[in-house]
């Protein structure tokens, strides 16, 4: 596409050509003679077998770099040496593009048009530079000539929220139509937190291909809307259920049994499908058949949800539904389970899918142990052996306060030759012996403690918050009917939020807990080694900000309820404030998925970077084209991380907006 200037007319009035800010045509330094921005060649892939005529396109074939060439004059000048520093000037640009990994901008404005297209300049070279009397090198004018390598697509001006929804549904849409450009878009997907919540789970998925000009299906399918005809489930009641109507619930057994089926549904492309679900024990197995028109039913995986007897998210799987030949548009599912033990229950309250073809990403809080800052702690080196541990000071952070059945804790130089403990061998406990470090009472807190049982069924627990003797977090390493497990204890009620089986030994273990203000905790079972044995992540409203166990003190408690001889020996006991919680998005900030990746603000709202764990591609959006195609954007934004957490709070108000930047072949246009 070359472009001819007439040398009688500066072309600055015309065209307008800037290369990282270098005016190329100012009609003062530069003149464009001659420009060329031809598109880039596509790489073809075609598919062909032996028995059949013609091929075809493997898939939308991608673009090589762009190559751009430009004739500069530079304007006659007073001295030669001011002529040289001009084309030094270019030259500067053009090594600068070597250095950027990224390219610097060449912004091309077409004669007489508002429009602007920007290139990336990747890299660029002087191509001729003629010593010649025609060429004006004589006149103190020499012409230069460019050759500039560039990322294939020209860059239209970014378009900002052109759309966005505001929800308290668990997944939010957002539609987009007249996009413009001839390939697909720059995309910025804003989603921001409403509800002055954290965020630890945002995913985010796009369908624009064959999504529908008129009458979209919905994403999200209600239990009201699924069907029970002819399957095992029937309504039921369970508080917190998001349907109207109620979840449908199944009573299992070991042979699989059908809950319930979606119904006739009319999606076109490839999805991932979840279903909001309540197991009554982690013996129950669920997965999704489905069938595309009238073909046979097909199943994913069998799931087992993270938490029992509570609201749970499973991950059904992908499914891929073409476009129909004849007829009309159908497929169909059907939610089946099983379990181990006969009479276990399944409710399901809603399924949802979310695209998962044309752009898809996922971005987890996804807890990682780092150490925090020491607040208290108490090796229980020093003490006269027999000496109770109550009424003792810690040397950093207080006071040992102990209560509850009778022994205390004493200080013994056991079990091995050397060691320092402090101990307790009670049997037939009625209760337990808390033994609490300091009056402060912490909001985020981690707590650790090495324990070790000699035999028997004793327990030693580890006491994150403390509030009394009828308020508490605690871990537990129980010797009865062994297992890891951590509960909450409020109001003289206990309430499991996690319980691992184990096959415990006599040997010395290390427990620790950690508990954010937010109401996420981890309670991490370690080998003596520091090899991590069990964890349970768990989220209980009770620990969040407001809750009765917003805050407490450390310690450790135990008990041996039975009449079996068994001592228990506890060591180097801590307390430290946390690392910052990783989350996806903050607290009444937002996270970015753009089409250069995921970016996430922290929670004063003044740094951006990448959030702690992401997967999923980048974000490009269909342009409207000929056939005034539509895309949708689908956002699910969840307080807990819900692929090993409760899915319980579904209804908090999320933004998602949506800012693009059009690309063209050939030339900006509307």
């Amino acid at each position: 596409m070359p472009i001819i200037v007439d040398p009688a007319g500066p072309m600055s009035a015309n065209e307008e050509l800037a290369l990282d800010g270098l005016q190329l045509n100012d009609g003062t330094s530069f003149m464009l003679e001659e420009f060329s921005c031809p598109p880039p060649a596509r790489l073809l892939e075609w598919i062909r077998s032996a028995d059949s005529d013609g091929s075809l396109l493997a898939r939308e074939p991608p673009s090589e770099n762009r190559e751009i060439t430009a004739r500069i004059l530079i304007m006659p000048q007073v001295t030669m040496n001011l002529a040289l520093a001009k084309v030094g000037q270019i030259v500067d640009k053009l090594e600068e593009a070597k250095r950027n990994p990224l390219g610097i901008n060449l912004v091309w404005q077409s004669a007489d048009a508002t429009l602007t297209g920007t290139f990336k300049v990747l890299y660029g070279e002087v191509t001729e530079m003629p010593v010649t009397f025609e060429s004006g090198w004589f006149a103190k004018a020499p012409t230069v000539g460019i050759k500039l390598t560039c990322a294939p697509f020209m860059e239209g001006t970014e378009v900002a929220s052109v759309a966005s929804a505001t929800s308290t549904e668990p997944v939010v849409t957002v539609e987009l139509a007249n996009v413009p450009g001839d390939v697909t878009a720059l995309a910025r997907i804003i989603v921001t937190d409403n509800a002055t919540q954290s965020r630890r789970l945002v995913r985010v998925g796009m369908e624009s291909r064959h999504y529908p000009l008129t009458a979209p299906p919905a994403l999200l399918v209600l239990s009201n809307t699924l069907v029970t005809t002819g399957f095992s489930g029937t309504y039921a009641v369970r508080s917190g259920s998001y349907s109207g109507s109620g979840p449908i619930r199944a009573t299992l057994a070991t042979q699989p049994v059908a809950v319930c089926g979606t119904g006739n549904l009319a999606h076109v492309g490839t999805f991932r499908v979840f279903a909001r679900v309540w197991a009554s024990a982690a013996t129950v197995r669920t997965r999704l058949s489905w069938s595309e028109g009238a073909g046979p039913m097909r199943a994913n995986m069998y799931t087992t949800p993270p938490v029992v007897n509570n609201w749970a998210e499973i991950d059904l799987g992908l499914i891929t539904i073409p476009e129909k030949v004849l007829g009309t548009q159908r497929w169909t599912g059907q939610i089946e389970a099983y379990t181990t033990v006969i009479g276990d229950t399944l409710d399901v309250d809603y399924v949802y899918l979310v695209p998962a073809a044309e752009g898809y990403a996922e971005v987890r809080g996804t807890y990682s142990y780092r150490p925090g800052v020491t607040v208290a702690r108490d090796e229980f080196t020093g003490r006269t052996a027999g000496a109770v541990l109550g009424g003792t000071a810690a040397p950093l952070g207080g006071t040992w306060t102990t209560s509850g059945v009778a022994t205390d804790f004493a200080a013994v130089d056991l079990p091995l030759a050397g060691d320092e403990t402090v101990s307790r061998g009670t049997v037939s406990d009625a209760g337990a012996r808390y033994a609490i470090l300091g009056a402060t009472n912490y909001e985020g807190s981690e707590v650790g403690v090495n324990v070790q049982v000699t035999k028997g069924r004793a327990e030693p627990w580890l006491i994150a918050r403390y509030v009394d003797g009828s308020n508490f977090l605690a871990a537990s390493l129980r010797y009865s009917n062994p297992a890891w497990r951590v509960f909450a204890y409020v109001g003289g009620v206990t309430t499991v939020l996690g319980e691992v089986p184990l096959a415990l030994r006599f040997v010395a273990y290390k427990m620790r807990v950690v508990v954010l203000a937010s109401g996420q905790m981890t309670a991490t079972l370690l080998s003596a080694e520091g090899v991590t044995l069990a964890t349970i992540n768990a989220y209980h409203a009770s620990l969040a900000t407001g809750g009765a166990l917003a805050s407490g003190k450390p310690g450790v408690a135990d008990q041996n309820s039975f009449s079996d001889a068994s001592t228990r020996y506890y060591d180097n006991f801590y307390a430290a404030t946390p690392a910052a919680e990783p989350l996806a998005c903050h607290s009444s900030q937002s996270i970015e998925f753009r089409s250069d990746g995921i970016i996430h603000e922290d929670s004063t709202g003044t740094y951006w970077g990448p959030p702690p764990a992401a997967r999923g591609g980048d974000m490009f959006i269909q342009p409207a084209g000929t056939r005034g195609r539509k895309s949708r954007i689908a956002v699910v934004a969840r307080r807990n991380d819900t692929l090993v957490t409760a899915d319980d709070n579904i209804a908090d108000s999320t933004t998602c907006s949506v800012t693009y930047t059009p690309r063209y072949l050939v030339v900006p246009r509307g």
